[in-house]
């Protein structure tokens, strides 16, 4: 951590990895996909601490979703979101971290037309409190492509701060000709 580095062996730690950044408490997630912990940096102090197992067996590895792991952080309910792919195209669970009280939920991200919700990519937009999951793996030609809105609860955590007000215009010139 002292050289902005933390490795397992040969290999860096999230590379290849997602991570998520709570900017408020000024806290980066990321899952090893080596040891199957969840881990959370800490910006100000350097340092890592392992917060909670995976809710899903190993191995870890070979690649059992662990490889290519997606993170997102919902700014407005303060959890984290994982949409596990254990198969690497399949359809998807979400998983939500609570650090709150260290614990997980599953929730099984069921689509209302029974589509399966599937997605390599996900980013939470806190203006309309939604996770955004699209991607996925090479389909048939001529197979649809779908993004998946959720939202998580209510909502009910307190908005994020507005963005800084713009600068103030300069006030108007002094009338030289009078």
């Amino acid at each position: 951590v002292a050289t902005n580095g933390f490795s397992l062996g040969n290999a860096v730690l999230g590379n290849g990895q997602y991570h998520a950044a709570d900017l408020e408490k000024r806290h980066i997630y990321v899952i090893s996909p080596y040891t199957g912990k969840l881990l959370r940096y800490n910006m100000d102090a350097r340092t890592i601490t392992v917060v909670a197992d995976l809710p899903v067996p190993g191995p870890y590895p070979p690649y059992a979703g662990f490889g290519h792991t997606v993170l997102a952080w919902d700014s407005i309910n303060r959890v984290l979101f994982w949409p596990h792919d254990p198969q690497f195209g399949g359809p998807i669970t979400l998983y939500i971290y609570h650090p709150d009280t260290n614990t997980w939920e599953k929730d099984p991200m069921l689509q209302p037309q029974s589509l399966p919700v599937v997605g390599n990519h996900a980013v939470f937009d806190p203006a309309q409190n939604a996770l955004l999951v699209i991607g996925g793996a090479p389909q048939p030609p001529g197979t649809p492509r779908y993004f998946f809105l959720y939202r998580y609860g209510t909502g009910s955590g307190p908005p994020p701060p507005p963005p800084p007000a713009p600068p103030s215009a300069p006030p108007p010139a002094a009338d030289l000709t009078a």
